[in-house]
Order: structure tokens, then sequence, then C-alpha cells
């Protein structure tokens, strides 16, 4: 269960023991448990050995004085784990399947031998969780290749876990212009679209402009994936919703490789039923992975790459454009609804309107951008082309560096195309070209000080860059003769042209959005008598660039409104809004920071507390050249003006006026997020777990296109948005100050106010704190084996 406020309150949350094999704590995994002889005493000081199966790399520790050990940072992977004592013999549970964010409780019941004898057991059923209060589900390497995906995109199965749905996307999935389409938008018990953390081998795997999903590799590429929804550990933060962490594959002693093809194709296809024509859809995904040993049970390689090929037509799409006798001859007889002169309101004698009258701007876009209509009522269908094309390289490096040290390197790369397309003479085809590259690289190196002792380093670095535009053959407003402005660096481009209910002519402008974060993260675990703990933190340094031509090319908007039909108005020139503006410039940057302590304590052999402590402020984003404001009620009624912009209008406040904070809103440091939970095993078999928690967590690590509205709107960016203007399509500005004069740029804002001005303001009230957003969250968990590999789990 989840509810949000404003205050925080004192509560905790349950943690699971995890961490990782190169970066500990971030979807990596523990091994826990007790080691008893025959009669259930237990065995202080025996010696426990985790070898991996595929790189021979092994962890060694010694059990406490209560029998009890701890082996965490372990990649996902399959382990043999021996115990050894004096006067016992030699206990080895062979196959463990160590899964992302597991905390495995595997205990060791030795038996009285010698030395040279040993018992081994086969074990790779299905483990209850007795060491920790998360509520999570491992989407294993098995299901991500076994289950059908859709464009084999590994992230949609994040959504087979119980309480997650896919979310809506409005506010963060920017469509396929700004975020790469293979994004998720995961709700988890109620979260929202963009409360969802993702993580890569330990780093951010989050747009930081929008908070969704980068894109995660191929399934071939990918180990597994964790889904943990309710009560993480407190190593995890930032967002308050769900926590994704996925892990990539490595090389192993053995080389492992595969090529493959997936086609979909037109000819493979029947024609459904109802349509007239086969899908069309083409899609080629191809390519392959290759990972082994450089130099065996030390160094690893793994590589891989995959191209995706997407062509396709939307057919069936329809519009209506000017018939030939309304063009030529201005013959509206077929309208049933009286058309008025929008400028005398008096009605046209049978619908006819004298073509001479027509708007000389929109009769030269009808007559050379649209269509001729082959059907009376000027019908006309067309299709829309898709052309995409998706490649992914990754590469990972891992070395192990004597006994007590190990590193790892992993870059990953999704390169996605959206070519444009445009029929000069049918404005209708109009597909905008987009380009957006992903990075995603992280460095870790992990020190075995002491097999009590760990530490984990890691850098990360995360990079998404968009280029958008319209198509190169698009015209702009100059070219159809209306006075308008627009800067020559940037792309021709006509915004929007839209008629109701007949058609709209509208394409993306051109963009520029790049985003960038870097992260360096540390955190030490030290195992000491029952206790299990951990401590961290991170520093994250966001920076969002965007240089986006949002409205320059202007929006034209017809209805019926003016005279009774919106394509007459639209040939008439009769506008009822017309938009332009100067653009989206925006430098943001951001600091997020954290930290946290953790102790999972083990009471009794067969109850662990888990209890935690995490730091996280919130610290706004701040755009460097002060583009925000704040409206506040009291100055407007005392006729206060802006020191900074004395041409605004009373009430507003600017960066550099008193009492208005630099960033708009001042941080909130006071975010602590105590964690509480418990894990306990009544019969002590490890076949039944009652498990429960709670906690605060909060939404701290803010999206940066939080402050989006305030670079498109007056003073920083001249903005124009008029109701049925005096002037026509040809000459918009009629009546009016220009702000966009050919050939000169925009003049500076607040200069001209020809309506009320379009202002964004952060809420002043309580000094101007803005509060991160927190979530309350708690739970109650009984897990049952009732067989070998069948789990039950009431949550």
């Amino acid at each position: 269960m989840k509810m949000t406020t404003k205050l925080a309150i004192a509560l905790a949350t349950v943690l699971s023991i995890v961490g990782p094999h190169f970066a500990y704590g971030q979807g990596f995994g523990t091994i826990v448990g007790t080691v008893t002889d025959p009669s259930g005493s237990v065995i202080p000081g025996a010696k426990i050995s985790v070898v991996q199966q595929g790189t021979q790399v092994t962890r060694a520790v010694t059990a406490n004085d209560q029998g009890f050990y701890v082996v965490p940072a372990l990649q996902p992977s399959t382990y043999d784990v021996t115990a050894t004592a004096s006067g016992f013999a030699a206990f080895t549970h062979k196959n463990i399947a160590l899964l992302a964010d597991q905390s495995l409780t595997l205990d060791m019941k030795m038996t009285i031998g010698q030395a040279i004898e040993t018992v081994s057991v086969l074990t790779n059923a299905v483990q209850v969780d007795t060491s920790t209060s998360t509520l999570s589900q491992v989407v294993e390497q098995k299901r991500i290749v076994d289950l059908p995906l859709n464009g084999r995109n590994p992230v949609s199965l994040a959504l087979l876990v119980p309480g997650t749905v896919q979310a809506p996307a409005n506010n963060a999935d920017q469509g396929q212009y700004k975020t790469i389409p293979v994004a998720i938008t995961v709700s988890a018990n109620g979260s929202r679209a963009n409360q969802t953390g993702f993580n890569l081998d330990g780093s951010s795997n989050n747009d930081i402009y929008t908070n969704v999903n980068q894109p995660f590799p191929f399934p071939d590429a990918l180990q597994e994936f964790s889904v943990q929804t309710s009560n993480y550990t407190a190593r995890y933060g930032g967002n308050s919703g769900a926590v994704v962490n996925a892990i990539s594959k490595s090389g192993t002693n053995d080389f492992h490789g595969d090529l493959f093809e997936f086609v979909r194709n037109a000819v493979f296809n029947s024609r459904n039923h109802f349509a007239t024509v086969r899908d069309q859809l083409k899609r080629n995904q191809f390519g392959g992975v290759l990972g082994g040993p450089i130099y065996k049970d030390h160094t690893f390689f793994f590589f891989g790459y995959q191209q995706t090929q997407i062509r396709n037509i939307q057919n069936g799409v329809s519009a209506l454009v000017p018939t030939t006798a309304e063009l030529k001859n201005g013959d509206f007889s077929a309208i049933p609804t009286q058309l008025f002169n929008p400028v005398t309101k008096a009605p046209y004698p049978g619908n006819h309107i004298n073509p001479s009258t027509f708007d000389p701007a929109a009769v030269q876009f009808a007559t050379k951008y649209l269509p001729t209509p082959t059907t009376a009522n000027g019908q006309v269908f067309y299709g829309l082309p898709l052309s995409q094309s998706f490649n992914e390289y990754i590469a990972r490096g891992d070395q192990a560096l004597g006994g007590n040290d190990h590193l790892f390197a992993r870059y990953y790369l999704d390169k996605y195309n959206n070519n444009p397309f445009l029929t000069p003479s049918n404005y209708l085809t109009t597909v905008s070209a987009t380009q957006i590259y992903s990075h995603n690289a992280i460095v870790g190196e992990t020190h075995i000080f002491t097999s009590k002792l760990l530490n984990e380093a890691r850098l990360s670095f995360s990079r998404v860059t968009t280029n958008a535009g319209p198509p190169p053959n698009s015209i702009s407003a100059a070219d159809l003769g209306i006075p308008v402005y627009q800067p020559p660096q940037f792309a021709k481009a006509l915004d929007g042209m839209n008629v109701s209910g007949y058609f709209n002519i509208s394409s993306f402008p051109p963009s520029i959005m790049n985003r960038t974060a870097y992260t360096l993260s540390n955190e030490v675990s030290w195992t000491h008598g029952r206790h299990n703990f951990a401590f961290g933190g991170s520093l994250t340094r966001g920076q969002v660039l965007l240089r986006d031509a949002y409205l320059y090319g202007g929006v034209f908007g017809f209805t019926a409104d003016n005279t009774g039909n919106a394509l007459s108005s639209f040939l008439l020139g009769s506008m009822r809004t017309f938009q332009q503006g100067a653009g989206e410039f925006k430098d943001n940057r951001d600091y997020y920071y954290d930290l946290y302590a953790q102790d999972d304590f083990h009471v009794l052999h067969n109850l662990t507390l888990n209890l935690g402590l995490r730091y996280e402020p919130f610290v706004p984003w701040y755009e460097v050249n002060g583009r925000v404001e704040q409206f506040r009620a009291a100055n407007y009624i005392a006729g206060v003006k802006s020191t900074q912009f004395p041409n605004a209008p009373a009430g507003l406040l600017f960066p550099g006026d008193a009492t208005m904070p630099q960033y708009g809103v001042t941080a909130s440091y006071l975010n602590f997020s105590p964690r509480i939970g418990f894990a306990y095993d009544p019969l002590g078999n490890g076949r039944t777990s009652i498990r429960g928690g709670a906690g605060i967590f909060f939404d701290s690590q803010q999206v940066g296109i939080e402050n989006n509205r305030f670079v498109d709107v007056s003073p920083f960016s001249t903005q124009v948005a008029i109701t049925t203007p005096t002037g026509t399509l040809s000459n918009p500005y009629a009546g009016i100050s220009n702000p966009f004069p050919p050939p000169a740029k925009p003049l500076p804002s607040f200069q001209f106010v020809p309506t009320p001005i379009l202002v964004v303001t952060y809420d002043p009230r309580a000094n101007s704190r803005m509060d991160a957003p927190v979530t309350y969250n708690y739970n109650l968990t009984v897990e049952h084996q009732f067989a070998y590999d069948i789990l039950g789990r009431v949550a």
C-alpha cells in the first residue's frame, strides 16, 4: 500500500541484503546462512567458500561465533558453496542459482567425518525469502529468452510483476521525437509513471529529462533483472516507485555466442478478414553475441550487436481538402450551414464566396501543397510511411586482480533513427525526422579488505542526445508570403496549419535536446557478529541542454466560428487562433547526492531485522541564465514591479529581485528516510517466512523537464497567442506590433502587450520551498514453499 503527502513522518522500512559483484547494492546478490552440526548446534569458525561456476572466481568467509556467515557482492550466476570445519566432512551445495537482488538463505548442515570426505547436495529449487521484507521478483534469463516479446524489448517483462501496470505516458514518455521509443512507463502499486528507478549494472539507466528508462540491452545480452516494488533497501532512492535492476551478460571461462535474425514481413502474413490488404509491416532484427576468456580464471570479455529495421505504411488515413469548385469558384453550396462574411457578418448568398477575396497565402498553400481530391466532398486518402532503425552495441570486460580486487567496465549504445518523409505536393504526408542516441557506461571496482570488509566504488555516465526536425524539403510561413521571422540557423518549418474537421498539418520544430549525468558512488560492507552493515552514498551531476525552435514557424488555427465553416475560414484567411514564439533555450544543471546506512541484524537463526536510514535532500534544478519567474499576488495588488525587468507586469519576480530565490525555489535539506522491517522463519526449515516492514521513500531526483515552461514564455522567449486576430493569414500581426518582423530578430520581451501576458510560476508559499513528493510504504508478506518448484506468496 502507498500514499503520498507533503510532510515526512518518522517511519522505517525493511531492506533486503543485496550486494553486487562489482557494484554493491545495485542488482547483485548475497548468500547468508547458518552452519550447524547433526544436533542442530551451531559450528563457529567454519570456512565458507563460494565459487562462481562460469569463471571460477572464489570468495571465502568465516562463520562467526553463532555459526552465521554472509557473502555479499555476488554477481547473479550459478555457484557452488562449500563449508569446511575440523572434525566434520566438507559440505557442498552445488548449482546454487543466485538471482538479481536476491538475499539467499543457504544453511549448511554438516555431518561428523573426516576432512577428506565431502557431502554434496544438488540444489536448484525455488527459495523462500527468509532474510528481507522487500517485495520483489526476478525476470530471469529463461523468461527473457523464451517469453514472446513484441520488438524484443526486455523491459516490457517488468509488467509481469504483481502490482505493476503500464502507466499513462502523459508528461513522462515524450514520444518518438524526444524519448527513444523503447521506453516503458511502469507504475508500481499506484506510483506515477516517472517515479520508477531503472539501473543497469549498478548505474542509473533513467533519462534525466523525463525519468523514463533508457534502453536496456537486447535479450541475448541481458542476464536478468529484478523488480522491487515495496520496502526496498536504503541503498535505493531518488525515486519513490519501483526499482528495476538489470544485469548485462559477462564472459566466462568458456566461449559462448550466437547469431540470430527475426523477420516479420507481409509475405508471411494472411489478410485480416476485414482488411482490404495484408499487414505491410516489415521488421528485421539481426545480430549476435560472443563472450569468453581472454586469460582463463582472470580476464573475460563480452560483446553484442543487434540491428532493427522497421518499415511500414499506415494506410487508410484520410482528410478533407478544398474541392475544385470551392477553390476555383468559391462554391460552398454543398455545405448545409449558412456561411457569413467574417468582417461584416453578412451572409454569403447561396454560400458562394468571390474567390478574389480569398487570402493569397491560403490559396497558395491549397494549390501547391495539398492534393487534388477525386471525390465530390473533397476527401483524400493517403499513407504515412514509417522508416526506423535501431543499432545497439554492448561491450563488457571483467578482470580479477589477484584474490582481493575485481574490476569491470561496460559500455552500451543504442542509436535510433526515424527517417523523414514529405511529398511537397501533399503536405498531409509530413513525417518529421528524429535521431536519438542513448549512451550508458560504467566502471566499477571491488576491493576485499578482509573476509568481513569490502568496498565497492563506481563511476558511471549516461547521455541521451536528441536531434529532431521537419523534413529537409519543408516550407516555412515566409514561403507562403506570411511576414513572420524565422531564424536562418533553424531549418524551415511550418509548425501547424490546422483546419478543424478538414486537415491538420504539423511538423516537429528543429530541436536539439541533450541530457547527461555523471555519477560517483561508493559503499562499504562490513560483517560484524550478527550484523551486516552497509554504508554508502552517491553524487550525481546532471545537465540538460535545450535548443528548440518551438513555435518559431507559427501555428495557424481555423474553425467554423468566424464564417460558419472551418474550410471557408481557411480560404478567407480568417484565423480563430494564431501562435508564434521565439523557441525554447535552456541550460539546466543539477546536483543530486545521498547518504545511507543499513544494518541487517540476524537476531536469531530464523529472525532478521532490517534497519536503515537514508538521507537524500531535494536540490532544485538551476537554469544557469536565470530563466525562472515567480508571481506574487501581494506584489500585484501593491503595484510592485521587478527591478530586473521593469517592463514586466506588476507581481512578477525574477532572480535578483528581493525575496526571490536564485533558482525559483529553495532546496529541502530535511529528507530523512528511516526504514525498518523483519523476516521470520517460524518453522526454522526455510520453507515458510513471515515478512513485513514500513518506510519513507522520497522522490528527490526530480526531472529535468520540470522548469521547461519558464523558457518558452516572456521575458525569456517572446510569445504571441491571439484568439480571433484582426489580421488574416497573410498578415497575422495587423493592428499590433509585430515582435517577429522579417528579417529582424525578435524584440526584447515585454515591449508589446497585445493580450494578457502568459506566465508560469513557482508557488511562492512556504518561503518558496519545494517539498519533494514522499511515499509511505508498508507491507506484510507470507511465503511458503509447497513443493520442490512451487512457491506461494500472499502480500
